[in-house]
């Protein structure tokens, strides 16, 4: 992700991005995810030139 539009999403920031419940997140761990995921999306392409894509996922409700 570019740290041009996110700077706080940089291999050096440690400053908490998401608390869930007991976990915290950096914005640098959630950086990491970010490029794993979209490296998955892309496989061996460089652009997905507007392709759609969907998610599913199961609903998960806590209280």
């Amino acid at each position: 992700m570019s740290d041009t539009l996110f700077p706080f999403f940089n291999s050096n920031s440690d400053k908490v991005a998401l608390v869930e419940g007991e976990n915290k997140h950096t914005y640098s761990e959630v950086n990491d995810r970010i490029n794993l995921f979209s490296s998955g999306i892309l496989g061996a392409k460089e652009d997905l030139n507007e392709e759609r894509i969907a998610f599913f996922l199961q609903p998960v409700w806590t209280m």
